[in-house]
């Protein structure tokens, strides 16, 4: 990335996170902000997370995980829903970790924490030497982790 873009992305980031994000006045019923943006917010501040990632990365981790996720399970599920990945939709006897693709059903602040965790790892991993990781890194390392994610399982990016 260009130096000069660093300073951009960062405060662009910075207001994202300070402030709900309006997208337009003809969108009120979806712009509201969710529960969940602290989620995202705080995942992205955890310092092991944010020292590896550049300010573009961290920009799209936000808008991802904020308007691609915590919003729409908000706008469509319920504000104060707690959401639980497919082990939500079944009865409590058939809950188990054969119908939610093996894994454990968990609440939706920490799918998106995890998941904000796994791809910054994978595109470190992915990532020679000690750079900091770029969005491209990020776009990268989503799609190598893809099964992994626990929010993939609201089927909301398929």
């Amino acid at each position: 990335m260009d130096p000069s873009y660093e300073d951009y992305f960062r405060d662009r980031l910075e207001q994202l996170q300070a402030e709900s994000i309006d997208l337009s006045s003809r969108l009120t019923r979806w712009s509201d902000p969710s529960p969940y943006d602290a989620s995202v917010t705080s995942a992205l501040q955890t310092p092991n997370l944010r020292d590896r990632l550049r300010p573009d990365a961290q920009l799209l981790l936000q808008l991802a995980f904020t308007e691609l996720v915590a919003r729409p399970i908000s706008a469509v599920r319920g504000q104060d829903a707690d959401i639980q990945p497919k082990a939500a939709e079944l009865p409590p006897e058939a809950a188990t970790k054969e119908h939610t693709g093996g894994q454990e059903a968990i609440p939706l602040p920490e799918a998106i924490r995890r998941d904000i965790s796994t791809i910054t790892f994978q595109a470190v991993d992915m990532r020679a030497g000690f750079d900091p990781v770029s969005a491209h890194d990020i776009v990268n390392a989503t799609g190598r982790t893809w099964r992994r994610l626990r929010t993939a399982q609201w089927d909301l990016w398929d």
